[in-house]
């Protein structure tokens, strides 16, 4: 316990990497504003010492039904933000986040790949995921799914009632979390890859109608476990709505397909077509469910971009063993004194203790939480967000009906709560197509727009100064610019 494993020194790299030195530092945890609204909501229900059941936060659909499905998230970034701020909100995602990898590249090793490739394929995934490396709920379906596959993984292997926890598990990810319907699949999927490979391959499928009869029961018990929330069935239903909506998937750009420019796309890609590419093999060591989980988690991700952590965590386990086995046959090939027999002598040495964990990682995030560095934020970057016009016209802000963005909507509810009031922000589905639509028309400066500022009265538009909608204002004598400094612009309605 005192000496640090391979899986400490990846644990600590890639949060010092991903968060503490990137780009942005701690900072880059923050750079949605859907971060406020849950600290908002999670204040909400601490003060109250209940869940919302009707919406508080817009004045477009005030005291409308509306579900705090992630409550429990909420809470939890409540309750840090009101003992440590912002700092303890980004360093609790960034411990949740980095963790779910580390629990990836031991998974890996559990299968028996070898340390370099599982290290090399999970770097991989954690630039090709990092796009998604926000302060947001779905942190936990990252480190959730990681933790279910191996568990299910590890009953298939051998039998044992630890898959059960799986049970429990589900109440917890349910109110953390909306993305606890993927273990559904996920379930459903291996019950009917087992039907399948005991169909196919008869006595010499793994256990067969056995493990159909297990894991059917194991994916009804999880069902109804999810059950336990404050909405009970209507929160499924509502995420069926969510999931179906055409609005939401050709305006949210998160539930649109990827674009493979970026550097950590590309690392996506490849292991894409690593993960399509080694169906064959799969199939041919009767392994037809991962085959499944790897085609479907494929097909999701290739149609929304938000999709592609959770094939990268089902595919990297299987790929580190594929290409261990392939580069072991191989090596086997080479002479004793060859350049690829060394390669392998070496980094068969890091297999001992790769996959234990030490005291370390704890004592690194104990003493990140003590210290008192300048880079831990004080409030969102004023790079991505309104923090300066903010500050000089809060107040006319929170009183005013304003037209900004979404993500800019969740700066202001953090701000200025309770008393601001917006038209739309990160809660997409609450409001509906049709104003999903109102608020596209005007962020694009549509045909429309005139129509559309009367008939929801704004009074106040805050936007990107060098968007349609600013530059269409500027020529409107109705409209008053109150501050423009090249990147944002504040407009106030000075005539009815």
């Amino acid at each position: 316990m005192l000496v640090p494993s391979m899986v400490d020194l990846f644990f600590v790299a890639v949060l010092c990497w991903a968060f503490a030195l990137g780009t942005y530092g701690w900072h880059g945890l923050l750079m949605d504003g859907d971060v406020g609204t849950h600290i908002r909501i999670g204040d909400y229900i601490v003060a109250n010492h209940a869940v919302p059941t009707h919406d508080m936060l817009s004045y477009s659909k005030p005291g409308e039904e509306w579900y705090a499905f992630e409550w429990l998230t909420e809470v939890l970034f409540s309750l840090l933000h009101g003992f440590a701020g912002l700092k303890g909100v980004v360093l609790f995602s960034g411990v949740v986040i980095t963790a779910a990898y580390a629990v990836l590249l031991m998974h890996a090793l559990w299968r028996g790949s070898n340390f370099v490739v599982a290290m090399a394929l999970v770097l991989m995934a954690v630039n090709g995921s990092s796009i998604h490396f926000h302060a947001r709920p779905h942190i936990f379906t990252l480190l959730f799914v990681t933790i279910a596959l191996w568990m299910i993984a590890a009953d298939r292997r051998q039998n044992s009632r630890t898959i059960w926890l799986l049970v429990p598990l589900s109440v917890v990810w349910t109110n953390l979390h909306g993305g606890f319907l993927i273990l559904f699949a996920l379930l459903g999927l291996l019950v009917i890859g087992c039907a399948l490979e005991s169909l196919i391959w008869g006595a010499t499928a793994s256990r067969g109608k056995s493990d159909v009869i297990r894991y059917t029961l194991l994916g009804a018990a999880c069902a109804a476990a999810s059950l336990i929330n404050p909405y009970g069935i209507k929160l499924h239903q509502f995420l069926g709505s969510y999931l179906g909506s055409d609005a939401i998937r050709n305006g949210v750009q998160e539930f649109q397909s990827p674009s493979f420019r970026g550097e950590s796309m590309i690392d996506f890609m490849i292991l894409l077509f690593l993960g399509v590419a080694i169906t064959a093999s799969l199939l041919k060591k009767q392994r037809l469910t991962e085959v499944l989980w790897l085609w479907f988690l494929a097909y999701n991700a290739l149609v929304s971009v938000r999709h592609a952590p959770l094939f990268m965590i089902a595919a990297v386990p299987i790929l580190a063993v594929e290409i261990t086995g392939w580069w072991t046959a191989w090596v086997a090939t080479q002479s004793k004194h060859s350049l690829a027999r060394t390669v392998d002598a070496i980094t068969s040495q890091f297999q001992c203790r790769v996959a234990q964990v030490s005291i370390w990682s704890p004592l690194v995030i104990v003493a990140l939480a003590m210290s008192q560095s300048s880079n831990w934020p004080k409030d969102f970057l004023n790079e991505g967000f309104p923090v300066k016009i903010v500050q000089a016209h809060g107040d006319e802000i929170a009183a005013g009906r304003v037209y900004t963005s979404d993500k800019w909507a969740g700066y202001l509810i953090y701000k200025n709560y309770p008393r601001q009031k917006v038209f739309f922000d990160d809660r997409h589905h609450y409001f509906g197509d049709a104003i999903i639509k109102d608020y596209l028309k005007l962020a694009s400066g549509g045909r429309e727009w005139r129509q559309l500022l009367p008939r929801y009265n704004f009074n106040l538009v805050l936007c990107e100064a060098a968007s349609p909608l600013a530059s269409l204002l500027r020529l409107q004598s109705t409209w008053q610019t109150v501050e423009d400094d090249g990147k944002i612009a504040l407009f106030r309605l000075i005539q009815q």
